[in-house]
């Protein structure tokens, strides 16, 4: 059994790059996992996905509410949600 049996993780963003990554090391220590981002897209890693835009007023509210549903409460956050901002060129230094 991994170092992490029976955590409880919880990782936004995690359906690409270095979060999925993630995922998949809490997954592989024996955590229990939620992955979360606005879609699934390909994404084939391990544990269970929800649908959460952390930039709404309610998204962090209810991917909260609905990963400790599901989890039964939260021992790990690796919160590696991203946006990214565009910049208009004029206002570029």
């Amino acid at each position: 059994m991994g170092e992490l049996h029976g955590r409880r993780a919880l990782v936004t963003g995690g359906t690409r790059g270095i979060g999925a990554a993630i995922a998949r090391h809490l997954d592989s220590a024996g955590a229990r996992t939620v992955v979360a981002a606005r879609s699934r897209g390909d994404y084939d890693g391990p544990g269970h996905f929800i649908a959460a835009d952390l930039a709404t007023a309610d998204g962090p509210r209810h991917l909260a509410s609905d990963a400790t549903a599901h989890l039964g409460g939260i021992d790990i956050l690796i919160d590696n949600a991203a946006s990214q901002t565009l910049v208009p060129a004029a206002r570029w230094p």
